[in-house]
């Protein structure tokens, strides 16, 4: 059997369920405003501190959302270290924090 670039790329990939619990349990532990910042965050490949900084200032200041929340998304099992400062979404993950950011706030 021939692996295809697809299999490749996805073999480090979570499953669509098991992406879902990871979200699930991100909200359990940290709250529903720490999980609206990780929806704001999803639409973005590549994240750093700062960019999640601005995301949280720009666009969720009236939600009062914690500046801690920041470090809890970035280090949490949501994210990827790619170098210092760098971290990736974990791709199925960032699907379900998408279609979360639509459910909740719709095209605004």
């Amino acid at each position: 059997m021939v692996k295809t670039i697809e299999a490749v790329v996805r073999r480090r990939w979570l499953s669509p369920e098991n992406a879902v619990r990871e979200v699930v349990r991100f909200e359990r532990r940290f709250g529903e405003k720490n999980l609206k910042l990780a929806c704001h965050c999803g639409l973005f490949l590549i994240l750093t501190p700062e960019l999640v900084n601005l995301i949280r200032i720009n666009f969720l200041d009236e939600e009062n959302i914690d500046w801690i929340a920041e470090s809890n998304f970035l280090l949490s099992s949501l994210c990827r270290p790619l170098q210092e400062g760098v971290y990736e979404v974990e791709p199925c993950i960032r699907e379900v924090l998408l279609v979360e950011l639509e459910n909740k706030f719709g095209w605004q």
